[in-house]
């Protein structure tokens, strides 16, 4: 079973897409798709949006759709991103090697992968994402050490926002080193 992963950034298809929500902040952001090559579905994505000092939108997701106030003294120094959308389809392919929880491990794993390879391209000082608890706690075994930076909020779902000032961590958390 093969998995393809790409990075867009010109995605016309996705706006008339039914099966993804397109918004305003996708024109700022980079988009990965993972893609089952034998069926050609779409079976995850994780989005980067960014801000630097020429981008038009200058407030984060978090800040507009979820309401999150109060952390504009994190963004002083730019770049920034914020990862969101991280997300695989409830019905992914069966593999026979695989169980659905190992399959399900290993395309996050991708996907998170991407992000990583987008913070050693385009270096930023803070990262943002706003998440679920068990994705935290996931994250936090890795070594990639977010801090909770507000409240918890009803964002499709109970998800609290966090930061990270040195995304190294986040890179140097898939390092081989780190796995031994």
């Amino acid at each position: 079973m093969m998995f393809f992963l790409t990075g867009i950034l010109y995605y016309p298809e996705l706006k008339e897409a039914k099966w993804y929500l397109f918004s305003q902040d996708d024109e700022q952001s980079f988009i990965y798709l993972l893609k089952h090559n034998a069926t050609g579905k779409y079976v995850g994505t994780v989005r980067v949006f960014f801000i630097n000092s020429h981008t038009p939108i200058q407030k984060l997701p978090m800040q507009k759709d979820g309401h999150i106030q109060d952390i504009d003294h994190l963004m002083q120094v730019l770049p920034i991103v914020e990862i969101s959308r991280g997300t695989l389809i409830q019905d992914l392919p069966h593999c026979n090697d695989l169980s659905a929880l190992q399959l399900r491990t290993i395309l996050t794993y991708g996907l998170m992968i991407a992000t990583r390879i987008n913070f050693i391209l385009y270096p930023n000082s803070m990262v943002f994402s706003i998440m679920e608890s068990s994705l935290h706690y996931i994250l936090k075994r890795q070594g990639v050490n977010f801090e909770q930076i507000s409240d918890t909020v009803n964002y499709y779902g109970q998800r609290t926002p966090y930061a990270i000032e040195t995304p190294i961590q986040i890179i140097s958390a898939i390092s081989p080193q780190s796995s031994s």
